[in-house]
């Protein structure tokens, strides 16, 4: 029932529910109404939309914060960039051994740099760009990551197999850029031997699929394996790479009723993920039509 306003006898307006009951008395049907205090519900739910709203709120702002000063902080950097590779390059030889030292240090510096404003934009552009999903073909999306990955691929010699991949409900460039990311992540950490990637999907529970990438490579503490999954967040013994790739990884499976985490192993690393298969699309449609709600 709809809460009404209602005056009690102490002057105080509060809001309450009616309930009507129909019963017999004294053999004759009657209807008791019974009015329940909903004022601290009413109070504490208007207060609970409040919040959820100033916190979409701030999580907008903040997103379009991280954009524009990713995308802004880019032109810079290039100059940076650009001019300290004309020095290393051009005029290094009038350096001394340890000025070289500290210039080829800070080339290295703007370049982490300069791949964690990247990270930034691509982290942060997850909600802002994304596209509707729909029915998508998983394998095309990975093989599409794999051809971003061509040269990480033929510089290590990596072997990478995609095996029975399905159509899932997704965003296809989010879906290419959570493959790419795994799959590099799989390159990147081989551990100095020659990387071996699989890319494998099969059925799960209510018309989802379950995805794993798995290579043979240094590994994830099992104490590690949460906190990864966090913006900016490393191995303790990590050298390479900004702590972005897999916080992005969460975004974007999570943004598709996913779920990801890291499986148990003795060697290497599994990375596994679930998606909406085109089932769940039929099933959402119907619901929707129905008037009813349906989640994977």
């Amino acid at each position: 029932p709809t809460p009404v306003q209602h005056r009690r006898k102490d002057g105080v307006v509060i809001e309450v529910e009616l309930h009507t009951q129909g019963l017999l008395f004294d053999r004759r049907p009657a209807d008791v109404i019974v009015a329940v205090d909903v004022s601290e519900r009413q109070h504490a739910e208007r207060e609970l939309r409040r919040r959820s709203q100033d916190l979409a709120r701030s999580n907008a702002d903040l997103e379009q914060f991280a954009s524009v000063a990713a995308h802004d902080l880019q032109e810079p950097l290039r100059m940076i960039d650009g001019h300290l590779h004309v020095i290393l390059n051009n005029h290094s030889q009038g350096l001394g051994p340890r000025a070289r030292q500290h210039l080829a240090f800070v080339v290295d510096a703007a370049a982490r740099l300069r791949d964690m404003v990247r990270g930034v934009l691509v982290y942060a552009r997850v909600p802002a760009h994304a596209a509707a999903f729909a029915p998508v073909d998983s394998a095309a999306a990975a093989w599409e990551a794999l051809g971003f990955l061509r040269h990480a691929v033929d510089q290590s010699g990596a072997s990478v197999s995609i095996v029975d991949l399905p159509k899932v409900n997704a965003d296809f460039n989010q879906l290419r850029q959570l493959f790419q990311n795994l799959i590099g992540n799989a390159i990147k950490f081989a551990g100095g031997a020659r990387p071996e990637v699989a890319l494998r999907a099969e059925p799960w529970t209510d018309g989802c699929w379950r995805f794993t990438v798995s290579d043979q490579g240094i590994g994830i503490p099992a104490h590690q394996r949460e906190r990864v999954f966090g913006l900016f967040q490393r191995l303790d013994n990590q050298i390479d790479g900004c702590g972005i790739g897999l916080a992005t990884c969460r975004r974007i499976v999570e943004r598709h009723g996913g779920r990801i985490w890291i499986e148990d192993g003795d060697h290497g690393t599994t990375v596994t993920f679930t998606l909406p298969g085109p089932t769940v699309v039929a099933k959402q449609a119907h619901a929707a039509e129905s008037g009813g709600d349906y989640r994977a």
